[in-house]
């Protein structure tokens, strides 16, 4: 067996680097989805003729799910970005506006994430009555739901509970665009560790 190097680790630039490429991997997918960029269909989805058949409910179903996770994962990874800002420690690398800025925006994103995580607990979990489920109204689409739900307006709105996660997109690609991968070849930034051998 190959001994593991034990000084594989990430410094804060890496951290926030992988936190902000992954949040914005689940934005953007989801944003194609709602531009019609990207389409599911089932392979076997034509007749005789290569002609397209009408949407089948299973391909409903699964165009469905596939944007409620996306929608959700890019919640709960924004939320890791939010407390990354929180946490205070070794971020001497941000621009304290950006990090004000970005934290004033994703301020709702808690009451959604926890909404999403334990709005359906029988018990009074951590945050307590906070986590329940609220109406929100978007007055500007006629439109009112609560935090787990999520309606696609055209390429307008992507609605969930408070939030329209459109108005994430220009914030989050200014950051990954200043703090992510792209920033690691800042020679002022330390380059990502070693990748730690296979252990065989």
């Amino acid at each position: 067996m190959v001994k593991m190097e034990t000084d594989y680790k990430l410094n804060p630039q890496n951290k926030l680097a992988l936190l902000l490429e992954t949040t914005n991997s689940y934005l953007s997918g989801l944003l194609q989805v709602s531009r019609a960029e990207v389409i599911f269909t089932f392979a076997r989805n034509t007749n005789k003729h290569g002609e397209k058949l009408q949407q089948s409910h299973a391909e409903v179903m699964f165009d469905s799910t596939v944007r409620r996770a996306l929608a959700q994962s890019f919640i709960m990874n924004l939320m890791k970005v939010c407390r990354f800002f929180d946490s205070g420690k070794n971020l001497d690398f941000i621009d304290p506006t950006d990090r004000r800025e970005f934290v004033k925006l994703s301020k709702k994103v808690k009451q959604v994430r926890d909404a999403v995580e334990h709005g359906y607990d029988l018990h009074d979990g951590k945050g307590g009555k906070n986590s329940e489920p609220q109406l929100h109204e978007h007055s500007e689409f006629s439109a009112k739901l609560d935090e787990t739900a999520l309606i696609f307006i055209g390429s307008d709105a992507i609605l969930m509970g408070p939030l329209n996660l459109i108005e994430f997109e220009v914030p989050i690609a200014n950051m990954v665009r200043k703090y992510g991968f792209s920033s690691l070849h800042n020679p002022s930034v330390t380059q990502l560790p070693k990748t730690p051998p296979i252990v065989r």
